[in-house]
């Protein structure tokens, strides 16, 4: 194939001192029409008004070439395709062909004896104007590919234009786009093809043989073509009768040096049959798109790459801030499907005292694989031993693996796996499988993303662990001091349990948080801790207390949250229990707080507790009423209490509530 660049200028030099009768306007407007991209119009445009310039009247000129479009009526084509190479005359038509390319001229009556010089002169030129036309149409079609994928973001989606783009430069009537997975020999169709069914392009997934098509043009490195298809001894038959086609190239892609994929072209068999210069053509198209896969595939491998570890680091902060045990274990499992586009995902852990593994938290999984699936310690270690090297372990075909479950896995249609260890304290807590129920492949990025998940899946379950450790050590604590509180004073024995458990049905009616919620609780069953320093003696003391036993009740806010601010767990809980004798009107204690300055739990508290002591029996008075009790609360609403609290209380305390 001639190669197209600035030597053309040259060409065209030299043959002006041939050609004489053509002026030098027309050779600039030539040189014009190959370096601005002109069409194959405009450079008839040219022609015409040059040989009008000469005096040569042509009505119209219509140009042919293997490699461009049919841009023509019909009779026009078969004139031309029924004359002979050489210089032909019909009526008034004057057909200037040769290999299959040439021009047809509608000339006057008048011009054609002053033509019939002309053309003897200038079939050189003409043949170089229509190779030109040719590769100056490829140029546009190179540069509207590449403005497409340009605005084309997924790689996939690229495939496709490149396989429409060539199926339109070459007339064909099928193509497609395969990429070759050198880890498997195996050839695969990516995208819909050109003009081809699913079903049609599914059927492109095979072993590379020594004896295909695909191969042959691989170790030789450029495109293999036949035009007897049916005959070719690298094609199958069947393959032939099935895609009804005569004609077929295959072009191999090289990136990087290696094979990358094919691209495969068809023409039906009684379309015209491809010529060397179309398959020249593929390979010195090829040699473009090889390029620019080589930029593409690391451009998309930094990108995926980027967009994975941002997606990674987003998922571990959202993983290691979660505290609940139950719920790290689902979100692990949630986020994995998304992040890896799994088809399904587990998460197994070994049971305790037992050396099975079975799975904790599951996402497109059945209930009967869930409950049923398990792997023994021994199956584990083995798998370990023999294929983890430090990275994620994929398992083409799982069944193989784990032959007793070989019915359940088929049933699930898994078909391979990817699976990571998690190690936590250099141990093997748990495990991480990635499922597919199609064949896949795993680049290298893929398995680095997974390990450093993993990683942040251990931290993760560590601190929930160290969490829920710290919650049972809290929750101990918070039982003990409760039963130190009740030694003290009878009264709070349920008192502080009642106290709690109103005061959370009145936050969740408002709205509160869940850590609100687990602090407001936490407060209810402490608040009287303070109590602890208070002389028995006042606290069952009948009558109104003396001033010095005032002040030293009005301390017992202040000292509770003293002793629990110190505890891990209790930091919220604390600030509830300093301000939950304060009242709304700003006359409470200990520092004198006023409406909305109180915090909003203290509030729920101060009208909880109350609640719960007008409904007890105290030494100096009995109990109270539901009536009296609403009473009460509506008679101290906006004075001692927070009016919405009140509202949501009295609410609450009607009945059938």
């Amino acid at each position: 194939m001639p190669e197209i660049c600035c030597s053309y200028n040259l060409l065209f030099s030299m043959m002006y001192q041939k050609i004489k009768i053509l002026s030098m306007n027309f050779l600039l407007d030539i040189i014009k029409f190959f370096t601005y991209g002109l069409y194959v119009r405009k450079s008839i445009e040219i022609l015409k008004e040059e040989l009008k310039q000469e005096n040569l009247r042509v009505k119209d000129a219509f140009i042919f070439h293997s490699l461009l479009p049919p841009l023509y009526e019909k009779e026009v084509m078969q004139i031309f395709h029924k004359s002979p190479d050489g210089i032909n005359w019909h009526d008034g038509i004057c057909v200037v062909k040769k290999d299959g390319k040439g021009i047809i001229f509608k000339v006057e009556e008048e011009s054609k004896p002053h033509f019939k010089n002309w053309i003897e002169v200038a079939r050189p030129f003409v043949f170089t104007l229509i190779e030109i036309s040719a590769y100056n149409y490829i140029n546009n079609e190179i540069m509207a590919l590449i403005n497409e994928i340009a605005e084309t973001d997924r790689i996939e989606d690229i495939y496709d234009h490149i396989t429409v783009r060539i199926a339109r430069i070459l007339k064909a009537d099928l193509a497609v786009f395969t990429l070759y997975d050198s880890a498997n020999n195996m050839v695969y169709a990516v995208g819909p093809g050109y003009n081809l069914t699913p079903e049609q392009v599914n059927i492109f997934r095979f072993k590379l043989e020594g004896n295909s098509i695909a191969r042959v043009a691989m170790e030789n490195r450029k495109s293999y073509f036949t035009n007897d298809a049916f005959n070719d001894p690298y094609i199958k038959k069947k393959f032939v009768k099935y895609f009804n086609v005569k004609h077929v190239i295959c072009s191999p892609i090289f990136v990087f040096g290696s094979p990358f994929g094919f691209i495969y072209i068809a023409r039906h068999p009684e379309k015209e049959p491809f010529m060397d210069e179309e398959v020249e053509l593929l390979d010195y198209i090829n040699s473009h798109i090889s390029l620019l896969l080589r930029f593409l595939k690391s451009l998309d491998g930094f990108r995926k790459r980027s967009e994975a570890l941002v997606n990674l680091d987003k998922a571990g902060r959202l993983i290691v801030a979660e505290m609940d045990i139950g719920r790290v274990f689902d979100l692990i499992v949630s986020v994995a499907t998304e992040l890896f586009n799994a088809d399904a995902c587990s998460l197994m852990l070994q049971q305790e005292n037992e050396k099975i593994f079975r799975i904790v938290s599951a996402s497109g999984l059945s209930e009967k694989y869930r409950a049923s699936h398990y792997l023994t310690l021994e199956e584990v270690l083995r798998v370990k031993d023999e294929h983890y090297k430090g990275k994620p372990i994929f398992i083409k075909n799982f069944s193989d693996v784990i032959e007793r479950d070989r019915d359940l896995i088929g049933r699930e249609g898994i078909v391979s796996v990817l699976s990571v260890p998690i190690l936590v304290d250099e141990e093997i807590y748990g495990i991480l499988n990635l499922y597919s129920k199609k064949e896949v492949r795993y680049d290298e990025e893929s398995f680095d993303i997974l390990e450093a998940f993993a990683l942040e899946v251990s931290i993760a379950i560590k601190n929930a662990e160290l969490y829920e450790k710290a919650v049972r050590t809290t929750s101990s604590i918070i039982k003990v001091l409760s039963e130190l509180e009740s030694q003290k004073d009878s009264y709070t024995m349920n008192h502080s349990e009642n106290v709690a458990r109103l005061a959370v049905r009145i936050g969740i009616k408002m709205g509160l948080s869940e850590d609100e919620i687990d602090a407001l609780y936490k407060a209810g069953l402490l608040h009287d801790i303070g109590k602890v320093i208070v002389e028995k003696q006042i606290l069952r003391k009948p009558g109104p207390l003396g001033e010095e036993e005032r002040k030293e009740m009005e301390e017992h806010p202040v000292i509770g949250a003293r002793i629990i601010s110190h505890i891990k767990g209790l930091e919220k809980a604390s600030e509830i229990v300093l301000h939950h004798h304060e009242r709304y009107d700003g006359k409470g204690y200990p520092y004198r707080l006023k409406g909305e300055e109180i915090p909003l739990c203290a509030r729920i508290l101060t009208v909880a507790d109350s609640i719960e002591a007008m409904m007890s029996e105290r030494p100096y008075r009995p109990s109270m009423s539901l009536e009296q009790i609403i009473e009460e609360l509506k008679r101290e609403k906006g004075k001692q209490f927070d009016p919405k609290v009140v509202d949501v209380a009295i609410n609450l305390l009607m009945p059938g509530k």
